[in-house]
């Protein structure tokens, strides 16, 4: 395997030579573009070519961002279809290559008319892709995003990738953070696409893409909802949230507001044990934390079609949220007990926004400029009443804004896309523990190309791309005169080969490699109070981890496989250490370091089923890790494998009702270092339309059976033991009540009082 790591690495160079190489004199390109109703290009439809005689399966290929296919292939004769979520399916004979511009019709039994059929969310899996249509499917009453997508195949709850790996998010072409998404409203989402195998153009510290798209009316339609959602359990959330969307003319608006108020209650047991060459100090915490505080989400997305070559698209996300928490402990230490209580008040705000420009100069090439500048507050402040008083005060003001500047082309010999980015941020930060007091300035600079190529032999599609990198990180502090000042360049390639063998069957083997950042958290300098033995702070001194992915994947029907395996270097871990220096008489510090290298091996399979009204998916993982770390006086090797499944089925009960349950399964096993617990949980769902459709309820029960354990681990490093049992009581009965106030067609014409007499002139 090493060897062919170091054959690997050789491909970075000699990738661009050969992605130029592919020239086929036998074929030509069925070319096309393919539109919405609404005269919006259409980006990721289904375009296959199909036997005039038996209609059997030719050669295919999906839509690019801006509507566009091409084909190769040397038939002259054949049946062109085309097909995608929420539309009709079109299909027509041809025989001649060049399509030009075909319009989709809206499919009525899954857009804007909310019928039994569309309470589904309809999936459909190809080669290292799922398709999900949210729109009219009970996934639209859920909380936000953030749960929609963790009951979405090809992701995890914790909103990983089935086969391993952090997703980028885009929101209609936007990178959003996971803070963003718990923001966003589910009822203002279509569809959303998992893409496990991503072109060059996106994050080198990504593994995979998500690409959310939100709703769009009809021409000159104005549509309004409001909807209250109450959770009721040890957690109490209430939502209140309003939602607009209308467009007239060539501009569509779409506002979505939510206002919440969140207190809730959970129960974290924590055990240290910490082996020292003449003791052994053992720690026992039960900590239960009160949370209350007010929130308040605003969301907006405006999209201007100005031309036929012309869009300009605009969108905010804000946020404003104070919270206080209550934190009363109760830890064993040495046998001597220590009763205390943790007050801290927290306040913090986000504000994004962003613009994205796309100039078309013909049918094939198109220029797109993105920019976008996001904001971050935060500033708590907490007192523990201990035998170690402490008394803590953080402030953080990041500034994050970014520019990308994009090109894509279609030339015969390849469709070539590329482009460069340019991304800076900016933290000023002070954090205070008791009489100890610190400003930092943090800044990092990320500059990025890529040049990503696709070229199609009929049943056969190569791509190939690299994107370079160069980050920038500098950090300074005031007190402690630390400074740290670094610039890393990366080169990561990629290449990927698949073969279509019909409509419904391919395969597909890639290559690539991925950079992963550290969070800002965890480089954040910030010392934050955790109990009387323990804090927790950032390490400046973190280095990125690069992933180098082997990926072998096969569809058949209705069932996606794949199968990669993994070898991370300085992957990235959060684990506690024993210092003889005490900060205000405190031992262990929680950190995050680099494990200079670990792998895994996993497999995943994704399954889409119906019997009659019964539908549903289900998923499935297998995963073995290997790491190797030292623990007291010996070497410590986690490979013990981790199996992860999961299932959702829907049911009609009538024409007006719907039934739906869903599950998961963690089994037991090493990942990272920590070896976590076996946890499996079902929630059942139920949605019920009164009044003509107009109101909607649904009720959620969520851990039905009290099974959640997925917060339990063991860790063991160096000479630390710690181990985490969280009995949170995560059972929630949700209702939502949904109402929708109606649709209202906008009047295109200009009229003037004195119609009539001015048609008399």
């Amino acid at each position: 395997m090493q060897k062919i790591l170091e054959r690997f690495d050789q491909l970075k160079y000699l990738v661009l030579f050969l992605c130029s190489f592919f020239i086929d004199a036998h074929a030509d390109d069925v070319k096309g573009s393919v539109y919405t109703y609404d005269n919006k290009p259409l980006a990721l439809a289904n375009v296959v070519l199909l036997s005039e005689i038996d209609s059997s399966f030719i050669a295919g290929a999906m839509t690019d961002s801006l509507g566009n296919f091409k084909i190769r292939t040397a038939e002259n004769r054949f049946i062109l279809q085309v097909s995608s979520i929420g539309y009709e399916t079109y299909s027509n004979l041809y025989t001649h290559h060049n399509i030009g511009k075909i319009i989709l019709k809206e499919d009525t039994t899954m857009l804007h008319e909310v019928t039994i059929k569309g309470w589904r969310p309809s999936v459909r899996t190809e080669l290292n892709k799922v398709t999900v249509n949210v729109s009219n499917s009970y996934l639209q009453y859920l909380g936000s995003l953030s749960e929609v997508l963790g009951r979405i195949p090809g992701l995890t709850s914790s909103l990983q990738l089935l086969g391993g790996g952090t997703p980028t998010f885009l929101v209609d072409g936007r990178e959003v953070s996971e803070k963003e998404l718990s923001l966003i409203s589910p009822a203002v989402i279509t569809k959303i696409v998992v893409d496990s195998n991503p072109t060059a153009e996106y994050s080198a510290s990504k593994t995979g893409v998500v690409h959310i798209t939100t709703k769009s009316m009809l021409a000159n339609m104005l549509s309004s909802e409001i909807s209250n959602t109450s959770i009721f359990a040890r957690d109490y959330v209430d939502m209140v949230e309003w939602n607009l969307n209308e467009q007239y003319g060539k501009v569509s608006n779409l506002l979505s507001f939510k206002f919440g108020y969140i207190t809730t209650t959970q129960i974290d047991n924590t055990s240290e044990t910490i082996f020292l060459p003449h003791q052994t100090i053992e720690s026992a915490k039960e900590r239960t934390s009160h949370w209350r505080g007010r929130e308040w989400n605003l969301f907006y997305s405006m999209k201007w079609d100005i031309s036929k070559k012309q869009a300009l698209w605009w969108q905010y996300t804000g946020n404003i949220a104070n919270v206080h928490a209550n934190e009363p402990m109760h830890q064993t230490v040495n046998h001597v007990t220590t009763d205390y209580t943790y007050n801290n008040k927290e306040k913090a705000q986000l504000h994004s926004i962003s613009a994205f420009y796309r100039y078309k100069f013909d049918p094939t090439r198109s220029l797109s400029f993105t920019t976008d500048y996001s904001y971050n507050h935060s500033h708590d402040a907490g007192f523990s009443d201990g035998n170690n008083a402490t008394m803590t005060n953080n402030k953080e003001d990041y500034h994050i804004a970014g520019t990308k500047i994009s090109y894509s082309s279609r030339r015969n010999w390849a469709t070539v896309s590329t482009g460069i980015a340019f991304s800076k941020l900016k933290n000023n930060g002070k954090y205070g523990y008791n009489a100890y007091d610190e400003s930092f300035d943090m800044r990092e600079s990320v500059f990025s190309y890529y040049l990503h190529l696709t070229r199609q032999w009929k049943s056969i599609t190569l791509q190939s791309g690299i994107r370079m990198e160069a980050d920038k990180r500098k950090l300074t502090t005031e007190t402690a005169h630390a400074f740290v000042d670094s610039t890393e360049w990366i080169a990561v390639p990629s290449l990927s080969i698949s073969k279509t063998f019909s409509e419904n069957s391919a395969i597909g083997f890639s290559i690539g490699q991925s950079i992963h950042r550290p969070a800002f958290k965890k480089l954040d300098p910030s010392l934050v109070y955790y109990d009387e033995i323990s804090y927790s702070q950032g390490n400046p001194l973190l280095r990125p981890s690069v992933t180098t992915d082997f990926k072998l994947s096969y569809e058949i029907g209705d069932l996606s496989l794949s199968a990669a395996y993994k070898r991370i270097s300085n992957g990235i871990i959060d684990l506690p250490i024993w210092s003889d220096v005490t900060v205000d008489k405190k031992n262990i510090k929680w950190t995050s370091m680099n494990i200079k290298k670990s792998s895994n091996f996993n497999v995943t399979a994704i399954y889409n089923f119906s019997a009659g009204p019964f539908q549903g998916t289900l998923t499935g993982a297998f995963e073995k890790p290997r790491v190797k770390v030292n623990y007291l006086d010996g070497e410590l090797v986690l490979k013990k494998p981790i199996w992860y499944f999961s299932a959702n089925a829907q049911y009609p009960v009538s024409k007006t009702s719907f039934f739906a349950i869903d599950g998961n399964y963690d089994s037991s096993g090493d990942n990272g270092l920590y070896q976590s617990a076996d946890s499996w949980t079902v929630n059942m769902m139920y949605v019920q339309q009164l009044f003509k459709n107009n109101l909607t309820l649904y009720l959620a029960v969520n851990d039905i059976f009290h099974t959640d354990k997925s917060n339990k681990w063991v860790m063991e490093y160096n000479n630390v033991r710690a181990t985490m049992d969280t009995n949170g009581d995560t059972r929630q009965l949700m209702v939502k009540l949904t109402y929708n106030i109606g649709k209202l067609k906008l009047d295109a014409e200009k009229k003037h009082a004195s119609e009539e007499m001015l048609n008399r002139l």
